[in-house]
């Protein structure tokens, strides 16, 4: 990665991997799909803006530009996101974060089974790795199904859910900008979310009742990781391409596990650091031959460098 890439690839991390111990934090004094929902509408209202002042063009006129919006909405953001903080509620952000971690992963294998990408026994190999970090962070107990267990399978779930939004949007052809697309996105995902909140029967909590801490929390989540982690997010994909920006995901977990330590006294437990190297094994080895071409682009920068 290129010098000039290297600090918002850093910051972008920050932003994202901490933005697990304040989900962590907010759901413990306010309903989760209403936090999710304020947390994209907030999003939005930074990011529609910026799409439509650095795009060419922002209203959808093709099938392709609402299908790729919509399945983002509905999958990446709204799916994921309802998942997510429904299950922060069981497990500690830190943990959540490792399980996170695994779309990428599930992305690839979904890409080759829906989108006819090819895959072979390096890529189940991949998944299979994947899927027992999964299983080492939950440590699974038929005889109890709650706390932990719960958790990190709706976490999974959501995961899941956010890999299927990513090939859903790659099966379509839009025409409008990555940051129209992610625009859109977000304004269906809150609205569905927040929608979500009140079939559900979430109400406001009374803001005597929510501590200061929540609301630092929530307010990092929104902004920080929300708005400013996805300017960030857009500059790095236009500039890094989609694998390195990928490379993010696996930072992430670091950040929370360090932000969870330093903020709320949570040690870094053996079968979580050994199921995130396992989820980290399984898109190193699912992403090889991408992986492979990174480093033999930034070698050649490097080398042709030293040259002059």
């Amino acid at each position: 990665m290129e010098a000039k890439l290297l600090v918002p690839f850093a910051v972008l991390s920050l932003a994202w991997g901490g933005s697990f111990v304040g989900i962590e934090v907010a759901v413990a004094h306010a309903p989760p799909l209403l936090l999710a929902g304020l947390r994209y509408a907030v999003a939005a209202a930074v990011v529609v803006p910026y799409a439509v002042y650095t795009g060419s063009q922002f209203l959808p006129r093709t099938r392709d530009d609402v299908g790729a919006a919509a399945a983002a909405a509905v999958f990446t953001i709204a799916g994921y996101q309802a998942f997510l903080f429904v299950g922060t509620q069981y497990v500690p952000g830190s943990v959540a974060s490792v399980v996170v971690s695994t779309s990428p992963v599930v992305t690839a294998v979904l890409a080759g089974l829906l989108l006819s990408e090819s895959t072979d026994v390096a890529d189940a190999v991949g998944f299979l790795l994947g899927l027992a970090g999964v299983a080492l962070v939950a440590q699974p107990d038929p005889s109890r199904l709650g706390g932990t267990t719960l958790g990190v399978g709706l976490v999974f779930v959501g995961a899941v859910s956010f890999a299927v939004g990513a090939v859903g949007t790659r099966s379509f052809d839009p025409q409008l900008p990555t940051t129209a697309v992610q625009a859109w996105a977000m304004v269906g995902g809150a609205a569905a979310l927040l929608t979500g909140s009140r079939l559900r029967g979430e109400t406001v909590p009374a803001p005597s009742t929510i501590p200061a801490e929540a609301v630092i929390a929530f307010a990092y989540v929104a902004l920080v990781a929300g708005a400013l982690g996805y300017l960030l997010y857009f500059r790095l994909l236009a500039t890094a391409g989609a694998t390195e920006t990928t490379l993010v995901s696996y930072f992430e977990p670091v950040v929370a596990a360090g932000v969870a330590a330093v903020f709320l006294g949570q040690p870094v437990t053996v079968p979580t650091a050994a199921g995130f190297l396992a989820v980290v094994g399984g898109f190193a080895v699912i992403e090889r031959d991408r992986l492979l071409r990174v480093v033999d682009r930034r070698l050649a920068v490097v080398s042709n460098a030293a040259d002059h």
